[in-house]
């Protein structure tokens, strides 16, 4: 995450920080938000998956299901880095 936080950072031309938490803080933070307790459970799921770095190889399934080759993080945030920019007041 601290690298896409970098790509971001780079793209925007600003500072951009990933802020880690415990799984026990996200866990609190997510039922605090009122999610379900299996949505939770999903989503420390997939923060796990992140941390382990499971997405490093594409797949693929990628390129079967898009008849594209999988596309960078990088790549992807410099195509959608109006995502991350603050609107115009």
């Amino acid at each position: 995450m601290d690298e896409v936080a970098g790509y971001i950072c780079a793209a925007l031309r600003t500072r951009v920080e990933y802020h880690a938490r415990t799984q026990a803080l996200q866990r609190a933070l997510l039922q605090s938000a009122g999610l379900p307790e299996l949505l939770v459970d999903i989503l420390l799921g997939i923060d796990a998956l992140t941390r382990d770095n499971v997405y490093a190889v594409p797949s693929p399934t990628v390129f079967d299901l898009t008849g594209h080759p999988p596309r960078s993080v990088k790549d992807w945030v410099n195509e959608h880095i109006s995502l991350f920019a603050t609107p115009a007041a």
